[in-house]
């Protein structure tokens, strides 16, 4: 049995929830569906998770959610969403708090994703602690749907993880459910040995480990959140990082443990506008952080310096100072 979490790209609309379908028609495996809320249809949209916490303070935003819902399930064929979409305002309404508005997204998707495919619908809300991470085992006699990024915390309220979160619920449903595999669905063949928006020749990472890939996400890389590794901690349950558009590409499988490497290997280099907590003094543009396996040559760290850039090394990574994006083309020619 496999699980799959597809992200807010890849259930934007109609059309795309169809190309789900599809790749979920096509392996008899994939019985446990864990779904983000639409994303943005083009570069100029707003992500409907944008729009619940904008509802808050601005009920009128809430009619744009409610139109884009309406649209999606006329053209899906699942009848009567009105009523789950009136109930869904009126809940919000009552509980005003950012983190009940925001849970909405997923909630509603998952009804009208459940209805469409006929699949089982779950609710994170009865199932997921958001505190623990965890999940009671699951027993899955058919296929079934669930919001990811939300559940309950110790105190009972209805709250979320951190942005990504639905990664979270992809893995603590694997989990619970005993998958042999959970399938992380996005709008990238993988994780990238870097930002493929600044770096066009990078490739998908053939192979990772939990402690790299986890690494990697902290470091900037987008793909992946960083915590969707501890529910799965100590389970050996494969990952597979891929994409939505172009499921037939191998994309990036992700294991407990890896093959030990015997020497220096770079694994992927991240990049972010935030300071890494153990980088040097001085404040930079932007920051990059090389993943890698074995002990670094120093020579190697050394051509970093002479392109006077500020590094920092740690145990696993070597953290870069940049002043622009040209400077992270010249550390992905370095390494890669």
């Amino acid at each position: 049995m496999t699980t799959c979490k597809f992200g807010g790209t890849s259930l934007a609309d109609a059309s795309r929830i169809r190309k789900v379908k599809a790749i979920l028609d096509a392996d008899s495996s994939r019985k446990v569906l864990v779904v983000s809320a639409p994303g943005k249809r083009d570069k100029d949209d707003i992500k409907v998770t944008d729009l619940l916490y904008r509802s808050l303070e601005d009920p009128s935003a809430f009619s744009v959610i409610r139109q884009r819902f309406m649209e999606m399930a006329a053209d899906l064929r699942v009848e009567g969403f009105d009523k789950v979409l009136d109930q869904a305002f009126d809940d919000m309404i009552r509980e005003h708090r950012p983190d009940f508005s925001a849970s909405r997204g997923e909630y509603l998707n998952a009804r009208l994703i459940s209805s469409f495919l006929g699949f089982e619908y779950l609710e994170a809300a009865d199932l997921v602690n958001i505190t623990s991470f965890s999940c009671p085992r699951i027993t899955v006699d058919r296929p079934c749907c669930i919001g990811g990024f939300y559940g309950r915390d110790d105190s009972g309220k209805i709250t979320t993880f951190s942005r990504g979160g639905s990664d979270i619920t992809g893995s603590i449903m694997a989990r619970a459910t005993g998958s042999q595999l959970y399938e992380n669905f996005t709008d990238v063949s993988g994780v990238y040995e870097a930002d493929p928006r600044i770096i066009s020749e990078a490739r998908p990472i053939e192979r990772l480990t939990y402690s790299q890939v986890k690494r990697l996400a902290q470091l900037g890389a987008g793909v992946f959140h960083p915590a969707a590794i501890l529910p799965l901690a100590g389970s050996n349950m494969p990952i597979r990082v891929c994409n939505t558009m172009r499921p037939e590409d191998p994309g990036t499988l992700i294991e407990e443990q890896g093959l030990l490497f015997n020497g220096f290997k770079a694994i992927g280099l991240a990049s972010t506008h935030e300071k890494p907590e153990a980088f040097g003094h001085r404040d930079h543009e932007l920051y990059a952080g090389l993943v890698f396996e074995g002990s670094m040559p120093a020579n190697l760290s050394l051509k970093v310096k002479e392109l006077g850039l500020e590094a920092t090394l740690t145990n696993d990574s070597l953290l870069i100072g940049l002043s622009s994006k040209a400077d992270l083309k010249k550390i992905y020619d370095i390494f890669f």
